[in-house]
């Protein structure tokens, strides 16, 4: 898709006229692509040290709201946006955690509500801090859950029948990589949903370890 896609664009870029509708419908193609395969090599390579015990966290002083913004960056400009975020995404809120981790599991959440909802539907994102922690909630309009998929989605290689049946992508990884990266800062992840068609909130709750001033 990539290779085809900026071939195109070098075939337009060397025509006079150049018809920049077209060639920018195909660059924001390959751009969507490339960052498809980034998270999925990201999944592939965390559920692989997961199912190994091998889960090295670098910790560090890091802002959940700039996390949310770096994983906001990860998505195509049509899905960034549909994204509304509600609230100013606990911006004080500081936790001793690997940014780079908790950005992957953001934007696996982001791209699973992208997924599972309508082409124009809104995606809710929003940080509270709450009892020593933070709690983030990522909201669709879209598929929904049953009662008895919302827990085991976070089984590995797992993937609802509703999924299947409508032709989405998916390898049942991402799940199951967000919850181990969540649980090895301590945390926990968890899936709600009304039901068939009436959307989908991911919560993830992290405890906010002491920050040193210095």
């Amino acid at each position: 898709v990539i290779e085809g896609a900026l071939v195109l664009a070098a075939r337009w870029l060397g025509r006079r006229p150049i018809d920049l509708e077209r060639l920018t419908d195909t660059l924001d193609g390959a751009l969507l692509a490339t960052q498809e395969m980034t998270v999925l090599v990201d999944t592939l390579a965390d559920a692989s040290r997961i199912a190994m015990g091998a889960i090295e966290l670098d910790r560090e002083p890091a802002a959940i709201d700039r996390t949310v913004m770096t994983a906001l960056e990860m998505l195509d400009p049509v899905s960034r946006a549909r994204v509304v975020l509600d609230g100013d995404l606990a911006r004080d809120a500081v936790g001793d955690w690997d940014s780079h981790a908790l950005r992957r599991v953001i934007t696996n959440l982001l791209t699973n509500a992208v997924k599972y909802s309508a082409a124009d539907a809104e995606i809710k994102v929003r940080a509270d801090e709450e009892d020593g922690g933070v709690h983030l909630r990522v909201s669709d309009r879209g598929m929904g859950l049953l009662p008895e998929e919302q827990a085991v989605l976070f089984q590995r290689y797992s993937r609802t029948e509703e999924a299947r049946a409508r032709g989405l992508p998916g390898v049942g990884l991402g799940l199951y990589a967000c919850r181990g990266l969540v649980e090895a800062h301590g945390g926990r992840i968890w899936l709600e949903s009304e039901g068939r068609d009436r959307g989908t909130t991911a919560h993830v709750v992290l405890p906010l370890a002491p920050v040193d001033a210095d």
